[in-house]
């Protein structure tokens, strides 16, 4: 507004018409600022809702007819409807560049083809090969058109910790829509999440202690109990977004296609696995040497409690209730001292 009435009071003129238009002319750039501003706002919030939406309707399978002018007539599952309006208003309000609808396609096509009974060993291979490589760049946010939205920045959860940032990212999430999407039907019933809870809350308990006892000991957090105002946003992100890519990824395509491949060796599920949870340990370099020991460890704990329950459900659960643990009563994301 300073610089608006600063333009308006460096306006002269002995035309008292001209004094008028040019100030109907400021003022109605002022409208179109904010009515673009409250438009691309609003584009920003409708196409992260429907992102979280998309994720939570993986476990509500119905499907909905489309309108009779598309061709085929054929039903499309909720998850899917719901992503296309977050493709629609990622590309509205440019979170999304029109080049991320060749890798978003590409994806689904690998994701779908690499897990279809109807498709022989030759093309799940290749589509297996395409998927791996797509999941390389999305996870890396290398692939081009993804704009990550930040909703934190370079906050300090206590003084001691590093500095935390937080991004809404749509190209690791499509990740582990696609995958589960078009994967094995997962878990729609309450009494099922509370027999899966009941089966393994006692092993991820242990595997929470032991992965906390370790990043204690080699001073990667202390123990710090707080109750962030973030805690919301962090949590359904966490979830929705981080578990449910990670976990479709690396126990419920990398470490099953592993097992069946090596399902005629001695010991092939140990080798699956074990090679499964180097790969994610590998995937968090960034976060330093004691970061990458402490997701290996934590990558064996979801693989196991994945390969003993044959549900992806269960490392979801798992690797949320750790990172919940870490961020409600651990310094987080990890001490200054420790990189």
């Amino acid at each position: 507004m300073l610089i608006i009435r600063k333009a308006v009071s460096g306006i002269t003129s002995k035309n008292p018409g001209f004094w008028l238009n040019e100030r109907a002319s400021i003022e109605l750039s002022v409208k179109e600022a904010r009515m673009i501003w409250i438009l691309s706002y609003s584009g920003i919030v409708l196409c992260y809702g429907f992102l979280y939406l998309s994720v939570a309707l993986l476990w509500f399978p119905g499907k909905h007819k489309v309108p009779n002018w598309v061709p085929g007539k054929r039903k499309v599952p909720n998850w899917a409807s719901s992503l296309l309006l977050t493709i629609f208003f990622g590309l509205l309000s440019k979170q999304l560049e029109w080049s991320a609808l060749l890798s978003i396609a590409l994806f689904a096509g690998a994701a779908y083809y690499s897990q279809s009974k109807k498709t022989n060993a030759d093309q799940r291979w290749i589509a297996t090969v395409l998927l791996l490589f797509l999941s390389l760049g999305l996870m890396s946010h290398q692939l081009p058109g993804f704009n990550a939205l930040r909703v934190l920045d370079h906050v300090y959860f206590t003084t001691d910790a590093l500095p935390y940032s937080l991004y809404l990212n749509i190209d690791k999430t499509i990740i582990g829509i696609f995958i589960l999407g078009f994967g094995p039907r997962l878990i729609s019933k309450r009494r099922e999440i509370v027999l899966l809870v009941k089966k393994i809350w006692q092993r991820a308990l242990i595997i929470i202690l032991i992965v906390m006892m370790i990043a204690f000991v080699i001073g990667f957090v202390r123990f710090e109990p707080k109750l962030s105002s973030n805690i919301v946003i962090w949590t359904l992100t966490d979830l929705l977004f981080t578990c449910v890519a990670e976990e479709a990824l690396f126990r419920g395509f990398i470490q099953k296609k592993l097992t069946l491949q090596l399902k005629k060796i001695e010991g092939g599920a140990l080798w699956a696995l074990l090679f499964t949870s180097f790969l994610f340990g590998l995937a968090h370099y960034s976060g330093g040497k004691k970061y990458v020991l402490l997701t290996m460890v934590a990558g064996l704990g979801y693989g196991w409690i994945y390969q003993r329950t044959k549900r992806i459900e269960a490392s979801i659960l798992t690797h949320f209730s750790l990172n919940g643990i870490h961020f409600l009563f651990f310094t987080y994301p990890a001490l200054a001292s420790a990189i």
